[in-house]
């Protein structure tokens, strides 16, 4: 039995020192939003902010310290609300993003 945990801590050991060399990070955000809109007179409608939702995926890989390579991709969600004749609107602006850091 002692020889049984021994080995299964071994193993766990290395596993946790070469999940450390590289990482991978998944991230949730929350965007407080909004648009400034100026129509052609000049005059300008603050349109009230809207809660959106985003996430995202990054990798890093460590090759020989300090030297690394990371990559990540985001997916954003952005937007605004306002009413018009006592009718909703709702402005979403969505976009991936997509890095690159050496």
């Amino acid at each position: 039995m002692k020889k049984l945990l021994v080995m299964v801590s071994a193993v766990l050991l290395f596993a946790t020192v070469k999940a450390q060399e590289n990482k991978i990070g998944i991230s949730f955000f929350q965007n407080y939003s909004t648009f400034r809109f100026i129509d052609s007179g000049g005059e300008k409608d603050d349109l009230n902010f809207t809660l959106k939702s985003g996430y995202g995926l990054t990798y890093r890989r460590y090759f020989n310290k300090p030297w690394f390579v990371e990559g990540g991709i985001a997916y954003n969600n952005k937007g605004a609300s306002s009413s018009l004749n006592l009718s909703r609107l709702d402005w979403s602006f969505n976009y991936v993003n997509a890095d690159l850091t050496l």
